[in-house]
C-alpha cells in the first residue's frame, strides 16, 4: 500500500486550519455587528418611521392648534383634538419664565442641560425619544428631535395626579397657579409619557385643550378627556 505523502498530509491540516481560522473570522465579525447593533438600538438610532412621522406630525397638529388658541381674544378658551404619542416618544412643554428646572416623576431625571439654547427663553414643546430611564439630563448629549417655539410668554401645565390620575403625565408639581379655576389646587409640568416603564400606554386619546389668559401670562393647560372625572365644561368659546 501506497503512504500518503507528507506533502498532502501538511496541505491537508493548512486546509482545515485555515477554515477554522475562516470560521473564527465569521463568528468574531457577526459578534461585533450585533453588538453594534445592540448599541444603536440602545442609543435610539433605530426609530420606527412610523412612529417617528406620528410624533412629529402631531407635534406639529397641537402648535397649531396652540398658536390659534393663544392669538384668540377670549382670555378663557377651549379645545379638544384627538393626539398620539407613540411608545417610544416623550412629550415636554417648556415654559416660558419657568419657575426651576422641569423634573420628571417618572426617571426623576431633571431637564435643563437637554433643552435647546432656542428654547431657553421661550416657550416650546418638543418631543424626546423615550429611552426608558435616561432620556435627558442623565444621558450625555440628549437633544430633542424637535422643537417648535412660541413667540407668547406660555406656561404649559396638567392636572395634577390627585385630582385627574394618569400614568402618562409625569411633571413634577409646578409653582405655577392660574386663579381661573380655584378648585384646583395645584398643577403638574407638562410632561407626557407615551408609555412610562410598564405603565399603561398613550396610544390614542382625545385630549382637552384650556386656555386662562391672565395678565401678562397665558396657561395652556393639557388634559386627557380619558382621565376627565369632573373637568368642568365652563369654557364653551372655541376657535373655528
Amino acid at each position: 500500500m501506497m503512504s500518503r505523502s507528507p506533502f498532502f498530509n501538511n496541505k491537508k491540516s493548512s486546509i482545515e486550519l485555515s477554515l477554522i481560522h475562516l470560521l473564527e473570522i465569521v463568528l468574531a465579525i457577526g459578534v461585533v455587528l450585533l453588538l453594534i447593533y445592540l448599541s444603536l438600538k440602545l442609543a435610539g438610532f433605530f426609530i420606527g418611521r412610523q412612529d417617528y412621522d406620528s410624533a412629529i406630525n402631531n407635534l406639529e397638529e397641537l402648535s397649531k392648534r396652540i398658536s390659534l388658541i393663544v392669538k384668540d381674544k377670549n382670555n378663557l378658551l377651549s379645545q379638544t383634538m384627538v393626539y398620539t404619542i407613540p411608545d417610544s416618544f416623550i412629550l415636554v412643554g417648556f415654559s416660558y419664565g419657568d419657575k426651576g428646572a422641569l423634573k420628571t416623576e417618572c426617571t426623576l431625571e431633571t431637564i435643563t442641560k437637554s433643552r435647546l439654547v432656542s428654547c431657553q427663553a421661550k416657550s416650546c414643546l418638543c418631543i424626546y425619544q423615550n429611552f426608558y430611564g435616561k432620556d435627558f439630563d442623565d444621558r450625555p448629549n440628549t437633544v430633542p428631535l424637535k422643537c417648535k417655539p412660541f413667540d407668547e410668554k406660555i406656561i404649559f401645565l396638567a392636572p395634577r395626579p390627585e385630582q385627574y390620575p394618569d400614568a402618562n403625565f409625569r411633571g413634577v408639581k409646578s409653582q405655577w397657579k392660574p386663579s381661573y379655576d380655584p378648585a384646583m389646587p395645584s398643577y403638574n409640568q407638562f410632561i407626557a409619557y407615551g408609555q412610562c416603564g410598564t405603565a399603561a400606554k398613550w396610544g390614542v386619546r382625545k385630549i382637552i385643550i384650556r386656555k386662562s389668559k391672565e395678565d401678562m401670562n397665558t396657561f395652556i393647560i393639557i388634559n386627557s378627556t380619558s382621565n376627565v372625572k369632573d373637568f368642568s365644561e365652563d369654557i364653551t368659546h372655541g376657535v373655528g
